[in-house]
């Protein structure tokens, strides 16, 4: 009988211990570097399905490259899933006003469950007077053609990037996407071209569906256990790229919906942040640890700016300088959930940045200041 009892006590504590890592495996922070090749490798057949749906685009004078990996950024928020990925027949010319109509990448919009996937291509075309040309192609309409929605690009020379394929950002501005490439010409010219994406184009329906939920569920695991001021919505917004990795889940503060100005947020908790960035702008390895962070909106004048307080180390705190703070009603009264949105901006001659934004609050160019005890 003791003997029963003893156990019938324990089983809670015993399961908290397995989710929480225990013993036989890693702890889930850990083992979060794994969870985000789990989710890129999953990703990965979305962007060969669409590749090959595309086939009809392809010029019959570009051959596929020696086989690499591909460039991949994932961003999930309350939009759904976006993935970005280069194409692989992508050939940088020596100089970029003969590009023609070469396929970039191919950009897949799935709903928030992963279960409906439509696919797009861009293609970069050649030098105009308005600037460089980018044409996005979607589905086919009922007598078989393929939807086009041609958008002036802009080329930005001089970079960051780093040297061998393209890299991929995406953001929100105000009600449209921006898409952002980091492209190598040859091994000394580096250019960004940036470029709307359509919202009103249908897209090439997929077959395959996309499952983020063994990532989302190890990120919960490694959450399990700290304190918290306030339990964290669910699921977090999420962004992974080959020198980045990010993850936000939102605090049920209060204040984040009755607030009605910046202000009133100043010194407010806003939720519970996993990150991991790239020495040096590289690709990440095992050695960029991942981090659970405590993140707090706070203005050091002249700066808008995250206090980020490690949650394994209270005395270990990020700062992260915020280049434009705006406040933006939105009226869903009452909101089950607050809107969230997240993205990663490259730059032409500095680091990249992020943008996040939490019910109202919007906040751009996100970058790291300092660490400080």
């Amino acid at each position: 009988m003791k003997k029963a009892f003893l156990l019938a006590s324990l089983s809670p504590l015993l399961g908290l211990l397995a989710a929480c890592g225990g013993q036989g495996g890693p702890a889930p922070l850990e083992a979060m570097p794994q969870a985000e090749d789990g989710l890129r490798a999953a990703a990965l057949p979305l962007a060969e399905e669409a590749e090959r749906l595309f086939g009809d685009l392809v010029p019959a004078r570009l051959a596929p490259q020696a086989e690499s990996p591909r460039s991949l950024t994932l961003i999930q928020d309350s939009d759904g899933i976006t993935l970005v990925a280069s194409h692989s027949l992508w050939q940088p010319p020596q100089d970029p006003s003969v590009l023609g109509d070469r396929p970039l990448a191919v950009v897949i919009r799935c709903t928030s469950d992963g279960r409906r996937c439509a696919g797009y291509q861009g293609n970069l075309g050649g030098a105009e007077q308005e600037g460089y040309r980018m044409t996005w192609y979607g589905g086919k309409d009922q007598t078989g053609v393929r939807l086009t929605q041609g958008v002036t690009a802009g080329l930005d020379w001089g970079g960051l990037c780093p040297p061998g394929k393209p890299l991929f950002s995406w953001k929100k501005w105000g009600m449209y996407y921006v898409f952002d490439g980091c492209l190598y010409f040859n091994p000394t010219r580096v250019a960004h071209l940036n470029a709307p994406f359509p919202s009103d184009l249908p897209g090439q329906d997929l077959s395959g569906t996309l499952d983020t939920t063994p990532f989302t569920e190890r990120l919960r695991q490694a959450c399990c256990g700290s304190p918290k001021p306030f339990d964290v919505e669910w699921p977090p917004a999420i962004l992974l790229r080959e020198d980045v990795a990010v993850a936000f889940a939102p605090y049920q503060n209060p204040k984040l919906r009755q607030a009605r100005s910046l202000e009133e947020l100043v010194g407010e908790p806003l939720g519970i942040a996993y990150w991991r960035q790239a020495a040096g702008g590289a690709t990440l390895t095992k050695a960029d640890a991942p981090r659970l962070l405590e993140v707090k909106f706070t203005r050091e004048d002249p700066d808008w700016v995250l206090v980020a307080t490690d949650l394994r180390d209270s005395s270990q705190t990020l700062k992260f300088r915020v280049g434009e703070a705006t406040w933006t009603p939105i009226e869903c009264p009452p909101c089950q959930t607050l809107l969230l949105h997240l993205g990663v901006e490259d730059r032409p001659q500095l680091p990249p940045v992020l943008h996040l934004q939490v019910g109202p609050l919007e906040l751009r160019g996100i970058e790291k200041k300092d660490i400080r005890r």
